[in-house]
């Protein structure tokens, strides 16, 4: 008998059982992996940065943390035999127990990252400093990291070149302050030169200044610089009036502003002692927060404002500002809830409110909830109006509820071209005890708008509302398939004329009006040489009592040399015979008869 034995080795083990001799390690430092079958080489890298190795074993390996590994929770990846393992690592420096002064004192170099212990830093020195620094708790409920009262501030620095971060912690606020060491000087805003120049902080380049002085700007550059709130409760310090987070250092003389981008991501604020003031020249954006605070100004200076699945809500009465949301060069709002009560609530993209250039700024608002609220309409203070503001570019508000105890009005606040699109929003306006609201639009030149698919509700005596400046035929408002429905009283429609040198187009079809005393109210400018005024109203229905003038319109300056309205094909209310319902126009100012053309008309 021959027996063969067949000799040679299998495949080699794979590596496996990677650990870290630390979980957390400085820039500099040395840290040793450990594990089975690692091989004698292969690649290290820290948060994404290659690592070099000092030592390499089948069972070991010892790197340095590179200079450049970003700071915080990172992963260690070790790659060797085709295969990757990888282990958490933090990079930067353990702070278990101390005080806020105690911090600062270790000087530690800008960018790092430190990680807090369980347990309480405060700060009892006015005008304490953190220089540029990432803060890392062990949750909200575990660590806080508390500012002196109010009215003396935490620094929170925070410069060019550095994005920094303050997670997993409650932060007791007196007055906390994220903002630059230096200032860099000023520049006198090109658009508004009694304005006082706003500063920007060092992390607001030259490139940012320089494109708020020019007119008009259609790019601009992101802010070298950032910082996130991520997993942070905010509160006052207990004991104290309130407290304040801003981006700024104080609230007296010129205006100066945090540069870079402010993220705030699972932030969570319930007291309406808290005010925010967020200023910053590049984006700020919030996602996944929920914010009931006092009152908010949240303003980016040269980028966009972006909100998505949050809520923020404002609730001091005394605070008549309420939430304002401006950014320079575009608004997002997606998926979430905004309310102020005894307030007013302003959205507005491409401008802020201390003046400077206008960019190209899209405005987006989907799918989200506004509420602004009059407490008590006897108390003559005219709250509880919300507006949108529209820079140049393209805006599109789709899907939202709207409701506005005072109103709603959706406005150009810059010249310029611009497109928007108002389409299946829900708006509520009014309230028992405040005598009228208004729904509408006031349009800036070279503006093409369509409204439609909407429903319209007032509670007050309410009128839906046009003011227009368009440039050519091209610059049209359209009022398409809305439904709309009133309180008994008030003019379903009005469109008038925003200036003699302005001409107006405006078109609303298959719109159906309910519980209005009047149907039209057409204003043109009283100048002899207006521009044209151009209105097509078809195909609608005025579903309510149409019995006498002025319920069908009221028409000011119209002359037939330069007016064009067609109101042919529509409903209006129980009457069959045009000629009864031309009767019910009443003429204002140099209107002449018959500018109106009402036949034929759609039976009821």
């Amino acid at each position: 008998m021959l027996a063969l034995a067949a000799c040679g080795g299998g495949p080699a083990p794979a590596p496996s059982g990677l650990t870290a001799s630390t979980d957390i390690a400085a820039s500099g430092a040395t840290v040793t992996f450990t594990g089975a079958n690692l091989g004698t080489g292969g690649t290290v890298t820290i948060g994404g940065v290659p690592a070099t190795a000092s030592s390499w074993t089948p069972d070991s390996i010892t790197v340095t943390v590179p200079t450049g590994a970003p700071q915080g929770p990172q992963q260690a990846e070790v790659t060797t035999g085709g295969v990757t393992q990888s282990v958490p690592l933090f990079v930067g420096v353990d702070f278990p127990a101390g005080t806020l002064e105690q911090l600062a004192a270790l000087a530690l170099p800008r960018g790092t990252a430190v990680r807090l212990g369980a347990g309480r830093f405060a700060a009892a020195t006015p005008e304490l400093a953190l220089d540029n620094l990432s803060l890392y708790g062990r949750g909200a409920a575990a660590t806080t990291v508390a500012g002196p009262a109010w009215p003396d501030p935490l620094y929170l620095n925070a410069d060019a070149g550095y994005d920094l971060v303050l997670a997993d912690l409650t932060l007791e606020t007196g007055f906390t302050a994220i903002t630059a060491t230096p200032l860099v000087a000023p520049g006198s805003l090109a658009t508004d030169p009694d304005l006082s120049a706003a500063l920007l902080s060092a992390t607001g380049p030259a490139d940012l200044l320089t494109a708020l002085q020019a007119t008009p700007v259609t790019t601009l550059a992101a802010a070298d610089g950032s910082y996130e709130l991520r997993d942070v409760n905010i509160t006052p310090v207990p004991g104290a009036p309130g407290g304040i987070l801003a981006t700024l250092p104080g609230f007296s003389g010129v205006p100066e502003f945090y540069g870079g981008d402010l993220r705030l991501r699972g932030v969570t604020a319930a007291n309406n002692d808290l005010v925010l003031y967020g200023g910053v020249g590049g984006d700020l954006d919030i996602a996944a927060s929920r914010l009931q605070v006092g009152g908010a100004m949240l303003m980016s200076m040269g980028g966009t404002v972006a909100v998505d699945a949050s809520t923020l809500s404002a609730g001091l009465e005394t605070m008549s500002e309420g939430l304002m949301l401006t950014g320079m060069r575009g608004i997002e709002l997606t998926g979430s809830d905004f309310s102020v009560k005894d307030g007013d609530l302003v959205v507005a993209s491409g401008y802020t409110p201390l003046g400077g250039s206008y960019l190209a700024a899209d405005f987006t608002v989907t799918d989200s909830t506004f509420s602004v609220t009059d407490e008590d309409p006897a108390d003559a203070d005219d709250l509880g109006e919300l507006t949108l503001g529209l820079g140049r570019g393209t805006a599109t508000v789709t899907g939202n509820i709207f409701k506005a105890d005072r109103g709603m009005r959706v406005e150009a606040v810059v010249p310029g071209s611009l497109a928007v699109t108002f389409a299946a929003n829900t708006v509520t306006a009014g309230k028992a005890g405040i005598a009228s609201a208004w729904f509408g639009l006031v349009g800036g030149p070279m503006q093409v708008s369509e409204l439609d698919g909407n429903t319209i509700t007032f509670l007050s005596e309410g009128v839906v509302g046009f003011e227009i400046e368009a440039v050519g035929p091209s610059g049209v408002t359209s009022f398409t398939n809305n439904t709309v429905t009133g309180s008994g009283s008030g003019t379903a429609l009005t469109v008038q004329q925003g200036s003699a040198d302005m001409a107006v187009y405006f078109e609303a079809t298959g719109n159906t009006f309910t519980g209005f005393a009047n149907a039209l109210h057409l204003a043109a400018d009283s100048a002899v040489d207006r521009e044209p005024f151009t209105a097509r109203i078809n195909d609608n229905v005025f579903d309510f009592v149409i019995d006498a003038a002025p319920k069908t319109a009221t028409l000011d300056n119209m002359t037939v040399a330069l007016s064009d309205l067609d109101a042919t094909r529509n409903v209006w209310g129980t009457n069959t015979d045009a000629a009864t319902v031309a009767g019910y126009v009443t003429a204002l100012g140099t209107t002449e008869a018959g500018v109106l053309e009402v036949a034929p008309l759609t039976l009821p």
